[in-house]
């Protein structure tokens, strides 16, 4: 199904993604971090030779994770088997991971955070994925749904998508969205996170629903 733009109000929250460094697509510019933050000393060959860098490229090509450590031992990296690398927080001090960030070096815990944040955008939410929210309904309910046009005519007062976003604009504690013809019905909490609902839906419905990404409650 192609994508259609509903003429739908989106939150206007956007998050740029921070690009980090990557051993894979830019080795030059990770190594000239980590010499930022190491010194010329730390890239010298018979320095690494002692302190495993090679070693820890070799196994992240493997595709496996690795640790090595900094000059004379005093903090600790992680790359990953992506080639995404780190700086493990609890091996550096406060002003070193300042430092690393600056240089486009994230700590294991901002990568844990990042994920964390980057799934709980995966999930649908008319809030925090408002575009890929309103797609899956579409996808749900039909083209003609979605239009402007049949949204007012077809549906009731409350229950439209606007009705939802509107909700969750005051802060209300929950909205209900129907589907075509009323048949389904998609619960909205305060928070902005949508369900269908099985009372109000059928077993295909259901199942469609879930690979879709939404709850069905």
């Amino acid at each position: 199904m192609p994508k259609i733009e509903p003429s739908i109000p989106a939150f206007s929250a956007e998050r740029q993604p921070k690009q980090e460094l990557n051993f894979f697509t830019d080795r030059h510019g990770v190594l000239n971090a980590l010499k930022r933050m190491e010194g010329e000393e730390w890239l010298d060959p018979s320095y690494q030779n002692q302190h495993y860098l090679i070693d820890a490229l070799k196994r992240a090509e493997a595709g496996e994770g690795a640790v090595f450590s900094g000059l004379h031992g005093r903090r600790d990296y992680v790359i990953y088997p992506n080639g995404s690398i780190a700086l493990i927080e609890e091996s550096a001090r406060p002003e070193e991971i300042d430092q690393a960030r600056t240089l486009g070096i994230p700590t294991d815990i901002d990568l844990i955070k990042q994920r964390e944040q980057q799934e709980k955008e995966r999930e649908l939410n008319l809030k925090t994925n408002h575009e890929a929210t309103i797609q899956a309904l579409i996808q749900m309910e039909g083209a003609e749904w979605a239009t402007p046009e049949w949204q007012q005519q077809q549906v009731g007062d409350g229950c439209r998508i606007q009705d939802a976003i509107d909700g969750l604009e005051r802060g209300d504690i929950g909205m209900v969205i129907h589907g075509k013809g009323g048949l389904h019905r998609y619960h909205v909490n305060k928070n902005g996170d949508i369900s269908l609902s099985e009372m109000h839906s059928s077993p295909h419905a259901q199942e469609r629903a879930k690979k879709l990404g939404f709850k069905v409650e």
